[in-house]
């Protein structure tokens, strides 16, 4: 969909907080070896953390890739909140997030 290849640019990525040197735009899936491997963390105490990625148009998700950072933490759940137009009421849908930073985890649309 364009995160790991970058077709998704930086400035379309937001969260509600990051730690220092772990902001939003590097939460992307790195299935490369890389030499300098980057993760988003939100901050300790961001009581409801979240990201959020801005698509131009409407398209259609049919698979999540989850990945945990470099640090070994890792979502151990997650909602994904949908909106056609970024205006209308969300729907959405909870997962399990349990990877680590060797493991992807591929989550499919049902």
């Amino acid at each position: 969909m364009g995160m790991e290849n970058r077709d998704i640019p930086d400035s379309a990525i937001t969260a509600s907080s990051n730690k220092p040197d772990s902001e939003s735009f590097k939460a992307r899936v790195v299935t490369q070896e890389v030499e300098q491997p980057e993760s988003w963390s939100p901050l300790d105490d961001d009581k409801e953390p979240y990201m959020e990625i801005r698509f131009p148009v409407p398209v259609v998700i049919t698979s999540i890739l989850t990945q945990g950072g470099e640090n070994g933490e890792f979502v151990s759940e997650y909602i994904v909140r949908t909106s056609p137009n970024g205006v209308d009421e969300p729907r959405d849908l909870t997962e399990d997030g349990d990877a680590t930073r060797s493991q992807i985890t591929k989550k499919h649309k049902a």
